[in-house]
């Protein structure tokens, strides 16, 4: 299935009664409610801009939002990508919008002087995917060196 981000908020305030202002990122209690009504693989489109990276592109028909998704089980999230900024003026214009300094990117920023085409991407979380296969709780589980606050090294 595949649900908007505004879609998922309207669950979150009308079903479970957990209101999520517009714009902000779920946090995983938000997301644990959620998968009491989705527990199976669904998709969120349409995140907020001020959400995903700077490279995400915006949506053209509603700018506020970009062109991409989140691959959910549950409440895990599996993957997430979406279309890249193609447009070197779009990209730069992104970066400022997060607070990121162009100059910091003046290499990244240099291919595009060649064109870009445009493009997507998606990452897969493979720990996580591992994590839903095998049903554990805890990533920790399926993680062949875990860490956490007192084992920073294997």
């Amino acid at each position: 299935m595949r649900y908007t981000y505004d879609e998922i908020l309207e669950e979150l305030d009308q079903k479970l009664n957990m209101p999520l202002e517009w714009g902000e990122d779920m946090p995983t209690s938000h997301l644990r409610a959620l998968s009491e009504i989705h527990s199976g693989f669904y998709f969120i489109l349409d995140w907020p801009s001020k959400t995903k990276p700077f490279y995400i592109k915006p949506s053209d028909r509603r700018p506020e939002v970009t062109e991409s998704f989140d691959l959910m089980h549950g409440w895990v999230e599996l993957a997430s990508g979406g279309t890249r900024v193609s447009e070197k003026e779009m990209l730069i214009k992104r970066l400022g919008e997060q607070g990121l300094n162009p100059l910091a990117f003046k290499y990244h920023l240099k291919a595009y002087d060649y064109g870009m085409p445009p493009h997507a991407g998606w990452g897969l979380g493979f720990d996580r995917l591992l994590m839903v296969f095998t049903g554990r709780e805890n990533i920790r589980e399926v993680v062949l060196f875990p860490r956490d606050q007192s084992h920073l090294t294997p």
